[in-house]
């Protein structure tokens, strides 16, 4: 007999299980806190690409067509009494219209205001409340 220390190194090799059928051999198995690992790297690595991306898009190249400016309730008042033309649009739904608004003013609600642009006159200032 052999003495522990001098065993034959001809043991039975080992041997992997094999995947379950259909699937397919992905190279060298991690445990699964390293796959969870090597998916939270990859998944920060798409992230970064993603964001570049986004980031890296250019800027609009000009102002906007219209330009805005936001006034308060006493310069607008200022250019009423002064007689300026200006179109005053109220963004409020109708029912709120209804119960009380600026004399003159037209009622286009905030939601329906981008369908309706076609409304909104571009020879004079408007004003939005």
């Amino acid at each position: 007999m052999h003495s522990p220390s001098e065993r034959p190194l001809t043991s039975s090799p080992l041997t992997l299980p094999s995947p379950p059928q259909g699937e397919r051999d992905q190279g060298f198995p991690l445990p699964s806190g390293e796959r969870a690992r090597v998916r939270g790297r990859r998944a920060l690595a798409i992230f970064l690409v993603a964001a570049a991306i986004v980031w890296a898009t250019p800027a609009p190249a000009d102002d906007p067509e219209v330009p805005e400016k936001y006034i308060k309730v006493d310069e607008l008042k200022a250019l009423l009494d002064a007689k300026k033309r200006v179109s005053i649009i109220d963004v409020r739904v109708k029912e709120q219209y209804d119960e009380l608004h600026i004399k003159g003013a037209r009622n286009i609600p905030l939601r329906e205001l981008p369908t309706r642009l076609t409304e909104v006159p571009k020879q004079e200032p408007v004003a939005l409340y």
